[in-house]
């Protein structure tokens, strides 16, 4: 099989990197979400945390 022209793996290679930062944006976009909305359901730095801890855990169990 023929090596492809470099045109084409660079054309490649943008399209991955797109993409690649396209899923950053919309996973720290959930982070961040989730963030606020930890504040906006507790009153102190501890149960924001503790908010934060499990749904982290939730995502290694689930995710």
């Amino acid at each position: 099989m023929p090596k492809p022209p470099k045109k084409e793996l660079k054309a490649l290679d943008d399209i991955a990197i797109k993409s690649t930062v396209a899923v950053w944006r919309a996973r720290n976009m959930i982070m961040l979400e989730a963030v606020i909305a930890a504040f906006m359901d507790s009153d102190t730095p501890q149960d924001v945390a503790q908010i934060l801890r499990e749904q982290a855990d939730q995502l290694e169990e689930f995710g």
